[in-house]
């Protein structure tokens, strides 16, 4: 079997598996986590993946490569390859995520909202935590969570990225800016390579 077949293989239980743990109401908090630990499992078989068939461009489209999704969208898996510092601002999903680490070090700054939302463009934030993903450990939001991700590529970064939709399926997503409290349109990806 070839480690494109292993892959593939390891992808498709590990996903049976979280959709079982995930339910037909979606997860809850206590779901995600528990999905976290079947995807860094997943991420711990750094062999499946090799730096060759995901090979970071520095292009944020190009380094997302979309192992798997459903045919709506949903349960969408991504491995995120990077070879460049990344930083992004505050943002939410608008869905659940689930990151677990392969290689390298994704620092997450989880926020806490403590406006309701009902203001459009508006959205205060202050720092919850910090929790930095790597080799072996992962990090599971809410769709109503809000991060940032610091990457410093002195070493490369490989993750799993498990969202309930994928890409071109969100819409709505914002980021924050802090120091005046308001919120703008966050994009996604345009593209992921498929694998």
């Amino acid at each position: 079997m070839t480690i494109q077949e292993q892959r593939e293989a390891a992808v498709k239980e590990t996903l049976r598996e979280i959709k079982s743990i995930a339910g037909d109401e979606g997860p809850d908090r206590m779901a995600l986590q528990a999905m976290k630990e079947r995807l860094a499992a997943l991420a711990e078989r750094a062999e499946l993946f090799p730096r060759t068939d995901f090979p970071a461009t520095g292009n944020e489209d190009d380094d997302s490569h979309l192992l798997s999704q459903d045919a709506d969208g949903g349960f969408a898996l991504y491995l995120y390859s990077s070879g460049s510092d990344e930083e992004t601002p505050p943002h939410d999903h608008c869905t659940w995520t689930v990151i677990a680490g392969i290689e390298g070090v994704e620092h997450n700054k989880v926020y806490r909202r403590l406006d309701d939302g009902s203001v459009p463009g508006r959205g205060r934030i202050e720092l919850d935590h910090e929790f930095s993903v790597c080799a072996g450990t992962g990090l599971a939001l809410a769709a109503e969570d809000v991060h940032s991700i610091h990457v410093d590529t002195s070493q490369p970064v490989m993750h799993l990225h498990l969202y309930g939709k994928g890409f071109e399926f969100l819409s709505g997503r914002v980021s924050f800016d802090m120091t005046d409290g308001t919120t703008a349109p966050f994009g996604v990806p345009v593209s992921a390579s498929a694998q």
